[in-house]
């Protein structure tokens, strides 16, 4: 017989990518979202993960006005862990995003690691009818994705400080490429490091001090543009096939210690 263990479930009881016409059961009222995260907590979930909606016309709603109604009454209805979401909705701000949380101070709220580039658009293949004007452009309005715009190099150590005049200059030079980008809102900006080796070569092959380790790294800012050829490499030193380049450049052995490889 199997062990038993412990499981927490978490529930999300509106969230902000279903609109209002795919589902009369959708909670949009603060009484509404009140009453099903409760309802949650009753059958067994030990926290709530929560958006708010305009209870006019159920689109999504990041301020915290539209929070403070239903929160309070699951506050005094329940004792469920309250997450409040920092996702919030398409085309909102980071400020927008996080006021809630910043405001209420939530046992937890939820962090996106991925990708924002909800493409919602196949939705419409099933739903044809809406009950609101703003839902099917909200929906449609994800087909083309995001643009992703870059990027810099900077030789800064390993300070990750987004640099402001670096993003004007990228943003500069692409509008005058794309001027219908002027029309776009930036979601989120990043800086990270560029792997890259003293000879400013990649590092492909395999590791000769630990069997089954290959290397395929250090590739610095043109990773994307070398993908395929890096592939091509990787898959003919693999299996053996008689490589298309002299692999020996790129080999991980130029960077061991004679000292350490035994």
């Amino acid at each position: 017989m199997a062990k038993s263990r412990k499981v927490i479930i978490t529930c999300a009881v509106t969230g902000s990518i279903h609109t209002p016409s795919m589902s009369p059961h959708l909670p949009v009222t603060a009484s509404e979202i009140a009453d099903a995260a409760i309802g949650a907590a009753e059958a067994g979930a030990a926290g709530v993960h929560l958006h708010a909606r305009n209870p006019k016309d159920g689109r999504p709603d990041q301020s915290p006005e539209a929070f403070a109604p239903f929160l309070k009454v699951i506050k005094q209805r329940s004792n469920v862990v309250v997450n409040i979401t920092t996702g919030g909705g398409m085309g909102m701000t980071v400020e927008q995003r996080v006021a809630p949380a910043a405001t209420f101070k939530p046992e937890i709220a939820s962090l996106n690691m991925g990708t924002m580039n909800f493409g919602l658009f196949p939705m419409l293949q099933r739903q044809k009818e809406f009950k609101y004007d703003w839902e099917k452009p909200y929906i449609e309005g994800t087909r083309a994705g995001t643009i992703l715009i870059g990027s810099s190099r900077e030789r800064v150590g390993f300070d990750r400080t987004v640099s402001l005049p670096a993003m004007r200059e990228i943003a500069s030079k692409a509008l005058s490429l794309f001027p219908a980008l002027a029309r776009t809102r930036i979601m989120r900006c990043y800086s990270g490091f560029r792997p890259y080796c003293p000879d400013h070569l990649p590092v492909i092959g395999a590791d000769p001090r630990i069997a089954g380790v290959f290397h395929a790294v250090g590739h610095e800012g043109a990773g994307i543009g070398l993908a395929p050829a890096t592939g091509r490499l990787v898959v003919q030193l693999l299996t053996g096939e008689a490589t298309t380049v002299d692999p020996t450049p790129y080999s991980p052995v130029r960077f061991i210690d004679e000292r350490i490889s035994t």
